[in-house]
């Protein structure tokens, strides 16, 4: 009410505007601050709206000079302490519509000062209506308020409409349904809530968006005597896209798949991260997030916590259609969302809802050459406890390895020193990561080292492709990288995915192997194009399976304490791993 009366004093800018900011007494502007502060009001229908004006700056005595225009009536919540007075009254119209525009001061006198501030208050026929909201475009599941907004004959806006009884009219209740107070979980003023709990519809009206498309929502004020026209607003309900990816560097002839996903409408807190489709093709769904993730490189945790409630919008859709900026650099399928690489440059895809063109979303596409890959090693995991479901959730490599070990030689030696003795051990996600490609000019070339896993345990070997700037490149389900590892390997082969980009490995026995990835060509055999890698991209990297790395004895060492001049010695030895070792005191104080 109060966002009201300001709307009300703003829109009240007529012939007598600056007689309403003066004090009867003939005070000035700034006494009236100093006292109180009133808002303009406009007021409609006798004896039902009424309009809380309060005063600021004491405790009043209130008085109208118009009785038969307005009542004034003050709440035992608003009464000083002292008993006498109020900081706020209740206006009600008395006069009726019929009698035309009328006018009355309500007075307000402080009672220790004696300065008194005043507020005209107007009585008038609404001329016409407005329906107004904070937005016209509506997610499916949010929920929106529709308030009504009044203005007299001179546009000026009345201050509060609550009490009076207005009838809504909404065709598409399927598209867009009334709700209830208690079922917003928003709070109505008593009197709205009064009218609600009786049946009767206020000027606020709760919608909640169920399904793409437009509902127009029509508001009439109900009564005897009430001739003003209704008002009128159109909603239109769309649904929370998503696109992925919004960033994608492929190669000429790669084949890629855009996921257009919304928010899953019937979610609660025990939905799984794969979520039916509305053709219930789960399947399909979990392929797909299995390549967009492969796609990315990106954690499986994060992208199931980040899917958590989406669900996939199959195409094609007569609800949404593609387009792109420049085909001359790839090719687009306009009903599925697939694209396929061309010549070398950028263009933007876009997705937009055919009922409103404004809907959109978009990702940008740069077709570019590769220059070299890398290969990563990720994960430590139990002998057979994730590599069926790393290839089934299409998990990547980079997921698992915040909890992991690997070991890398280092060309270094050292004595005994405070920071221990001999090489380092090297945190998975800190590995070094290598990259050749035959005939490259070594600009992404790292330090290869060794890789020491542990016998016993499961690992992901990823490829990863890098343009010639350095960035990531999009791994696309046309591309098939050769990956093999030489001699009788120590590593057994778990599962890979279609591209080998992703091969989960087992490390069974003790020794070395040398994995070796080739890409020397993407080709996409519907359109009967390929494209030749020149020089072909060749990464290799030797895996040492070691032991577990163990401390002897393991058992704990009790060592007596002596005087500081006399220090006791025990020698500790480890063994396993890749024999360089690091030892540290958890206190070195003891």
């Amino acid at each position: 009410d109060s966002a009201a009366a300001a709307a009300a004093a703003a829109a009240a800018a007529d012939d007598d505007a600056a007689d309403d900011d003066e004090l009867r007494d003939g005070s000035d502007a700034s006494a009236t601050a100093a006292a109180a502060a009133f808002s303009r009001v406009n007021a409609y229908r006798p004896g039902i709206v009424s309009f809380r004006l309060e005063a600021h700056g004491g405790c009043f005595v209130w008085d109208t000079s118009s009785p038969h225009v307005v009542s004034l009536v003050a709440s035992a919540a608003d009464e000083c302490e002292s008993g006498r007075g109020s900081t706020a009254v209740l206006v009600s119209a008395v006069a009726s519509p019929e009698q035309g525009r009328m006018s009355a001061w309500v007075v307000a006198e402080e009672i220790l000062t004696g300065q008194r501030v005043e507020c005209e208050v107007f009585v008038d026929k609404i001329a016409r209506m407005e329906v107004l909201t904070s937005t016209k475009i509506v997610t499916v599941g949010d929920t929106e308020s529709l308030d009504v907004q009044a203005f007299d004959a001179n546009d000026n806006v009345f201050s509060t409409l609550e009490g009076l009884s207005f009838q809504w009219n909404n065709e598409n209740e399927h598209i867009l349904r009334r709700l209830m107070s208690a079922e917003a979980g928003m709070d109505f003023t008593p009197v709205r809530q009064q009218m609600e709990d009786r049946g009767l519809s206020t000027d606020r009206l709760l919608v909640q968006g169920m399904r793409p498309g437009k509902a127009p929502i029509f508001a009439k004020l109900i009564g005897v005597g009430y001739d003003v026209a209704q008002a009128r607003v159109s909603i239109s309900v769309t649904e929370p896209l998503f696109l992925e990816p919004t960033l994608a560097r492929i190669t000429p002839a790669s084949e890629l798949e855009f996921l257009l996903e919304t928010r899953h409408r019937d979610l609660d807190k025990s939905t799984s991260a794969a979520v039916l489709d509305d053709n219930g093709q789960q399947q399909h769904y979990q392929q797909q997030q299995q390549q967009r993730q492969r796609q990315t490189g990106a954690s499986p945790v994060h992208k199931r916590d980040k899917r958590r409630g989406r669900r996939l919008i199959t195409m094609p859709s007569s609800q949404y259609k593609w387009s792109c900026s420049n085909d001359t650099v790839l090719d687009l399928d306009v009903d599925m969302g697939i694209i396929v690489g061309h010549e070398l440059g950028r263009s933007r895809v876009t997705v937009a809802d055919v009922s409103l063109e404004e809907h959109r979303k978009e990702a940008d596409v740069y077709v570019t050459e590769p220059v070299s890959i890398q290969l990563r090693l990720h994960g430590r995991r139990p002998r057979g406890s994730a590599a069926a479901d790393a290839m089934a959730s299409g998990s990547s490599a980079s997921a698992s390895a915040s909890s992991t070990t690997m070991y890398t030689r280092r060309r270094r030696r050292g004595g005994v020193s405070s920071g221990g003795i001999g090489g380092k051990q090297r945190r998975q996600g800190d590995s070094d990561t290598s990259s050749s490609s035959s005939g490259s000019s070594g600009k992404h070339r790292r330090p290869l080292g060794d890789w020491y896993v542990v016998e016993g345990f499961e690992y992901d070997v990823e490829v990863v492709l890098l343009d010639k700037w350095g960035n990531r490149m999009t791994i696309t389900r046309n591309m098939r990288f050769e990956v093999s590892f030489d001699g009788e390997s120590a590593l057994f082969v778990a599962a890979a995915d279609a591209t080998k980009a992703l091969v989960t490995v087992d490390a069974v026995r003790l020794g070395a192997t040398t994995v070796t990835a080739t890409l020397d060509k993407v080709t996409h055999e519907a359109k009967k194009i390929t494209y030749t890698v020149e020089p072909a991209l060749v990464a290799r990297r030797r895996i040492v399976v070691t032991q577990p790395v163990r401390l002897v004895p393991s058992d704990g060492v009790v060592l007596p304490f002596t005087c500081p001049s006399e220090r006791f010695q025990f020698r500790l030895t480890a063994t396993g791993g890749s024999g360089e070792y690091e030892f540290r005191s958890q206190d070195p104080t003891v």
